[in-house]
């Protein structure tokens, strides 16, 4: 399991849509290249606030 932490605008979001969607940053016009992907799992995104741990907000 891999999970990117970090401010709001550190690019964690972008990071994971270059490793499991990169057609589309492209789209957006973005170049996304790497020398080896190997993706094997279907991500999950877990929100900040609400889903988890509702009773803590």
């Amino acid at each position: 399991m891999v999970s990117p932490l970090g401010p709001w605008g550190s690019g964690k979001s972008t990071l994971l849509k270059a490793l499991h969607s990169p057609e589309e940053l492209t789209w957006k016009g973005y170049d996304v290249g790497w020398g080896r992907r190997a993706v094997h799992v279907e991500p999950v995104h877990v929100p900040r606030r609400g889903a988890l741990l509702d009773h803590l907000d």
